[in-house]
């Protein structure tokens, strides 16, 4: 029984870095995408989807973290907005995937240089010796989850 403890508190820590780090860079964006007009759910979408391609509802609800009647929220303002289209799959016509839009593309490129700016700040605050700490933990999580 103390195994399963051990390995519930060590999920639980995993959880809670995960959220505290999401976090801190959602607080990072801070004002930065209000002056775009939109919001910060709305960025993490266009984020995800720039970075991982077209993908479907429940693909998009994993990698965001929203639930899904948040998410159809977040999608329907972005589709309104231009920023983001739906497009039926060419391979299933059940499955529609939500990709940017060129307006999204370019709308991101420019939050982006504001928002890099802001968190390589934060990031060239820590010292040397946080700075290689930080990327090794970072680069061994990696190694271990993919192990899992």
């Amino acid at each position: 029984m103390e195994d399963k403890n051990k390995y519930f508190e060590l999920i639980v820590k995993l959880l809670n870095v995960s959220s505290l780090l999401k976090n801190k860079m959602m607080d990072a964006l801070g004002e930065d995408v209000k002056k775009y007009g939109i919001k910060k759910s709305e960025f993490l979408v266009l984020f995800n989807l720039s970075h991982k391609g077209p993908k479907n509802m429940s693909s998009l609800e994993k990698m965001v973290d929203i639930k899904m009647g948040s998410l159809t929220s977040v999608i329907d303002n972005l589709i309104e907005k231009e920023l983001v289209e739906r497009i039926p799959d060419a391979n299933d016509r059940r499955v529609i995937n939500i990709s940017l839009a060129n307006r999204g593309l370019e709308l991101l490129k420019e939050v982006r240089k504001d928002i890099d700016s802001k968190i390589v700040k934060k990031i060239q605050g820590l010292s040397e010796e946080d700075f290689g700490l930080f990327v090794k933990t970072i680069d061994n999580l990696g190694s271990l989850v993919r192990k899992l």
